[in-house]
């Protein structure tokens, strides 16, 4: 019973080879290398994509000292707001 089942795999292993290096080969190497130069040129721009978004990220950086200086007078004038707005209810 062994010989059987492993004579089959035998043949399944063959079939699977022959359809990989035989005449059906040329025509899905054909299809696969157009697969996987579509999945070149969408990695290409998925990684231009992501440089982009990296330099812009770099430029908006709240340690800029370009805009560290605005944030800082954004931020006292609020503080500032705060400061003289009374939570206390009083009379007028």
């Amino acid at each position: 019973m062994k010989s059987i089942v492993q004579s089959s795999a035998i043949t399944a292993n063959f079939r699977r080879i022959y359809n990989v290096t035989g005449t059906m080969a040329k025509k899905t190497d054909k299809n696969r290398i157009k697969e996987l130069q579509i999945t070149i040129a969408k990695l290409q721009d998925e990684n231009s994509s992501l440089w982009f978004m990296l330099d812009e990220l770099e430029k908006s950086n709240i340690n800029n000292p370009e805009y560290k200086k605005h944030f800082n007078s954004a931020f006292q004038k609020i503080k500032k707001l705060k400061l003289m707005t009374s939570l206390e209810i009083q009379e007028a």
